[in-house]
């Protein structure tokens, strides 16, 4: 369970039971969090989540690969611009989601060791991993197209590439 409470710097409290045995301690520094034995600079954690953003906007841009992944996923203009009155909840969703892939990125980086290789090695391992493998379901049983998940996963993947090479050069 966690409780957020502000005293001029966010500070987080963590309620766990002890037998349980994998969080051991918490600590909260400015900018930095200690957690499963893990230093995570949360300045590059939002760094991180900051590119996956402007990464997104870019790939998905209509000049870029936004027609054919409106094309592919069946999204006609005329819901696009339904869609556009309520953009900033989806982007502030977004975000936010960004922002936990991030710090979870950061994590397991951590627990397995700094750098910047290393790091390029567990973000490719987890979107091979986790995120190509869970999202071929939307192919195999949503009947998307391929090219979708193709186009989708091109973006994941050099997002995965670029949020480690961030997270790897600050941890």
């Amino acid at each position: 369970m966690c409780f957020l409470g502000f005293n001029g710097v966010l500070k987080v409290y963590f309620i766990y039971f002890r037998n349980l045995g994998f969080i051991n301690s918490y600590k909260a520094d400015f900018g930095v969090v200690y957690l499963f034995g893990v230093t995570v600079n949360m300045w590059a954690v939002l760094v991180a989540a900051i590119a996956w953003m402007v990464m997104a906007a870019i790939w998905y841009a209509p000049p870029v690969f936004g027609k054919a992944w409106m094309r592919l996923g069946g999204i006609h203009s005329k819901d696009a611009a339904k869609v556009k009155k309520n953009m900033w909840l989806r982007w502030l969703i977004g975000f936010g989601s960004s922002l936990v892939l991030s710090y979870a990125l950061a994590v397991f980086i951590g627990l397995i060791g700094g750098g910047v290789m290393t790091a390029i090695y567990v973000g490719l391992f987890l979107w091979l991993g986790l995120v190509a493998t869970l999202t071929l379901g939307s192919v195999l049983w949503d009947m998307k197209p391929f090219g979708l998940y193709v186009l989708n996963n091109g973006f994941n993947v050099l997002g995965f590439l670029v949020m480690s090479i961030i997270l790897g050069a600050w941890i």
